[in-house]
């Protein structure tokens, strides 16, 4: 009998082992989202998991007067005559929400940023969608964010149809791209899209 247990306790310790494993292996580094109606509010677990662990990452600016607080990442593009676009996260603390905001380079567009047309592309295909910032209001920019965030992860390559439309990539493979990246995960984070 105890060489019985002695045995079921071995199996049992090398399936758990096994499945530690696997879930290693095939859990995935970046999850998408679920693009429906946004949900703005953002809970004190999630507002605290960002302030002790993702805040230090982002450039904080705060507005008293408004309410607001705008985060950006430490590592986003901030040479203004790179033609690209970077994103901030807007904390309203007073009513328990976040938003997100495209912030176009002046050498991208000087003009409004919803004309902008965003090309993408599987790596390697010439098929491309088509990607718009739709108007000026929180949900748009969340539609947005949230299509390029899926884009990003899925590897996609990017070019934006500038003011006399011509195409020039944007969100290249590096440090940038992360950054964005990065932002757009902490953000979908913060409003619970991505647990």
């Amino acid at each position: 009998m105890k060489n019985k247990k002695v045995t079921l306790k071995k199996f049992f310790i090398a399936w758990f082992a096994v499945m530690l494993v696997l879930v290693i292996i095939y859990f995935p580094e970046d999850r998408g989202i679920v693009i429906s109606e946004p949900d703005f509010h953002v809970t004190e677990s999630q507002e605290i998991y960002f302030k002790n662990i993702r805040q230090s990452h982002y450039v904080k600016q705060t507005d008293e007067q408004a309410g607001f607080d705008l985060y950006t990442i430490r590592s986003a593009e901030k040479d203004s005559s790179v033609s690209t676009f970077t994103f901030t996260i807007v904390n309203n603390w007073r009513a328990d929400e976040a938003f997100i905001r495209m912030m176009p380079m002046p050498a991208l567009f000087e003009q409004d940023p919803e004309k902008m047309i965003l090309l993408c592309s599987e790596y390697g295909s010439d098929q491309k969608d088509t990607l718009h910032l739709l108007g000026r209001s929180s949900y748009d920019h969340y539609l947005f964010a949230a299509q390029l965030y899926m884009k990003i992860i899925d590897d996609y390559t990017f070019e934006v149809v500038n003011e006399v439309g011509e195409t020039m990539p944007v969100l290249a493979r590096g440090e940038h791209r992360l950054s964005v990246k990065k932002t757009l995960k902490d953000y979908f984070k913060l409003t619970g899209k991505i647990r």
